[in-house]
């Protein structure tokens, strides 16, 4: 299960220590681990201490990198190999994440996505937040595909039901978020959208 890390603050530990225990406790789950993938460039400075967890694997390709540098968005010298994103998406049963634009790239590959939306007392950012108040996932909860999270104790019903039940549905309404157009760039809709709107 691949579980992706946000670039704002965010407390993924806690995250991580509910998928823990959702696995420890889950005999149907016994051949499951977490794939946690932090941002490239994540902003949030904590340190999370990878030998509390038995289930929860570092992405290798951004392990020395965390390790390294906790604050990420201070080193933005690291650049991760973007054709390992299509792998790592592939080879997931299904994806966990907050709001990131992985999250449309894991639908292409035709990945479910438990997408999380709680508060977070740690942070002032809390996916309910982005997700409430971010226009470029307005409607995103329309897709079949997706199923946001609001409250990290039902997560483990989330987890469960798409382990059992992968299959990707065909759903016309991820169209609205992906355009595709052989005859003109986006650079040039963009402005001609703007212009529009002058």
């Amino acid at each position: 299960i691949l579980f992706l890390g946000q670039f704002l603050p965010y407390n993924e530990e806690e995250v991580l220590n509910y998928l823990e225990n959702i696995i420890s406790n889950n005999y149907l789950l016994k051949n499951c681990k977490i794939i946690y993938r932090p941002h490239p460039w994540r902003s949030e400075t904590n340190n999370i201490n990878f030998k509390n967890f038995k289930n929860v694997i570092l992405d290798p390709q951004l392990e020395k990198h965390f390790k390294k540098r906790l604050n990420f968005y201070k080193s933005r010298s690291f650049q991760p190999n973007l054709n390992y994103y299509s792998s790592i998406i592939k080879n997931s049963h299904f994806v966990i994440s907050g709001a990131t634009s992985m999250v449309l790239e894991s639908l292409i590959m035709k990945k479910k996505v438990i997408l999380l939306g709680n508060d977070d007392k740690k942070n002032y950012t809390t996916m309910k937040t982005v997700l409430n108040t971010n226009e470029h996932f307005f409607g995103i909860e329309k897709i079949k595909n997706i199923s946001i999270c609001s409250d990290l104790l039902k997560l483990e019903k989330k987890v469960l039901s798409f382990y059992k039940s992968p299959k990707f549905q065909k759903c016309k309404k991820i169209n609205y978020f992906l355009y595709f157009n052989k005859n003109k760039n986006y650079s040039s809709i963009l402005y001609n959208k703007i212009l529009n709107e002058l």
